[in-house]
């Protein structure tokens, strides 16, 4: 993945002009292709920030996507690519190092090559909090709604608004604990589908020296849907050794 930016301040006037991209290969088995799901994802958004007070700003930021894939047309027949824009306003709030707080409405719409798949569009919204109670506790609340992929044939994407929280402790100069939950509805486009996605998790990170550290990973996702046959609950461990550079 690439992550590219560029920012400009003209007081009061700020500007941030961003670029992501990526690409995406899944692996293929024996019995199993996944080339149909293969692409190229990309986002150029320009944000413009107004500074009304002192930590306080107001900003719209348009943008727009891209995803082509590998395979215009897949195994079904279907034109895959798709493109779409979103349109945010909104305000931040930095007035101190101990909180931050972002919110902002709008409008998003995405278009398929394939007049089959219906174009996905609405409201939208973003909002981010981070908070330092104190110096050894850090709390992050995220709401967003996105449009994501799906392989499921005849739907055009699902839109997902989703809210995460997660609350970090330092537990000692060097272990830091963290334990999130999050909650997201996920609507199927182009069917009557609709999913709930729970889950929760917990991570240590226990510094080795300055470089070193090691990493305790689990989480519990559990999945409710009006298809039955879609449900699933999975509990997922990990141990990891890192390195910080």
């Amino acid at each position: 993945s690439v992550q590219l930016g560029i920012e400009h301040r003209l007081e009061p006037l700020d500007f941030r002009l961003t670029y992501n991209g990526s690409n995406v290969d899944y692996v293929s088995s024996v019995t199993t292709d996944n080339d149909d799901l293969d692409r190229t994802d990309g986002r150029v958004a320009l944000r413009v920030g107004f500074e009304i007070d002192q930590g306080t700003s107001l900003f719209v930021e348009p943008s727009y996507n891209w995803k082509t894939y590998d395979r215009a047309v897949d195994r079904a027949g279907v034109l895959q690519d798709n493109d779409g824009v979103e349109f945010l306003a909104g305000v931040t709030w930095d007035v101190s190092s101990v909180t931050f707080l972002e919110f902002a409405l709008g409008y998003l719409r995405q278009e398929f090559d394939d007049s089959a798949l219906s174009t996905i569009q609405g409201p939208t919204l973003s909002a981010r909090l981070i908070w330092n109670p104190s110096d050894l506790w850090t709390v992050t609340l995220n709401s967003r709604r996105t449009i994501q992929e799906t392989a499921t044939p005849g739907q055009a994407g699902v839109l997902v608004t989703a809210t995460d929280a997660k609350i970090d402790y330092e537990f000692l100069y060097n272990t830091i604990v963290s334990v999130s939950a999050a909650y997201a509805d996920e609507d199927q486009g182009g069917s009557n589908q609709t999913d709930t996605r729970t889950g929760f998790g917990l991570k240590i990170r226990h510094l080795l020296n300055r470089n070193l550290y090691l990493q305790l990973d689990g989480s519990l996702i559990e999945l409710s849907s009006t298809d039955p046959a879609a449900e699933f609950e999975a509990f997922t461990s990990s141990i990891r050794l890192g390195v910080n550079m």
